[in-house]
This record gives structure tokens, sequence and C-alpha cells, in this order.
């Protein structure tokens, strides 16, 4: 079953259902065949949606499983950047500190929590701010 074509099955599937409901009161006697329609049209709705539902919890674990695998490199990924001797950081493209290692903050002679936000400009010398800026540009 494709699941992009679900929604217009569905209202297919209404369509017919409210049709038969139509018939069934409009008929003076309710007919064998328009309730065994009826049932058919029922048996068909929910088989479609059991296959959607187990389609979803596939692509449900697909994703919790591709998540879980994400945070584990994201941890290795931080572990290595944490742990790596020479002083690192991340800055935004206005020069901003977006985060920095220990080797950094040891560096600065400051608590990494300091660092994260501050302007990289503060710390250059005020004498190559100019060409700092110039060359950040």
């Amino acid at each position: 079953m494709n699941l992009d074509m679900f929604p217009q099955q569905l209202q297919s599937l209404q369509g017919r259902l409210a049709n038969l409901y139509q018939d069934a009161n409009t008929a003076v006697q309710p007919e064998a065949n328009l309730l065994l329609a009826a049932l058919k049209e029922l048996d068909t709705a929910s088989k479609i949606l059991e296959i959607a539902t187990q389609k979803l919890f596939e692509q449900t674990q697909k994703l919790v499983n591709v998540q879980a695998r994400l945070r584990e490199e994201y941890k290795r990924y931080q572990d290595l950047f944490e742990f790596i001797p020479n002083a690192y950081l991340v800055s935004d493209i206005q020069g901003k500190i977006q985060s920095a290692n220990h080797a950094t903050a040891t560096l600065f002679n400051l608590q990494q929590r300091f660092l994260v936000n501050k302007p990289l400009a503060c710390f250059i010398a005020v004498e190559e701010r100019q060409a700092f800026r110039c060359q950040l540009n």
C-alpha cells in the first residue's frame, strides 16, 4: 500500500460509505444486498487502516532508530570536540562563539560557559580587530 495514496483512498471509501448510507435511508426496507455491500466496504476500510497503521508503525520505528544513531554520533562528536588537546571553538558567521572546548577555556582562562555568545573580537588585540573583522567578513 502506498501511503501517499492513503488520503485519496480513504476519501473514496468515505464517499462509497456515504452513498450506501444514503441508499439505506431512502430504501423502504433495507435490502440484504445493501447491508452486504456496506459490510464489504467496512471490511475494506478496516484492512486499509490496518495496513496504514502497520506502515506508520514501521516508519516510526525507523525514525526512532535514526534518532538514536544521531544522538550517539552527536555524543561521539561532542566527546571528541571536548577532549581534543587543541583549542577549538565554533562560531557563527558574525564571529559569535557558539561552543568552545576545554582547551579553549584554558587558553582564555575562562570557564566554557562564559565563552558562549561572546564575540571572537573580544579576544583579539585592539589594534588587530579591524583586520580580524575584515577577514571575518
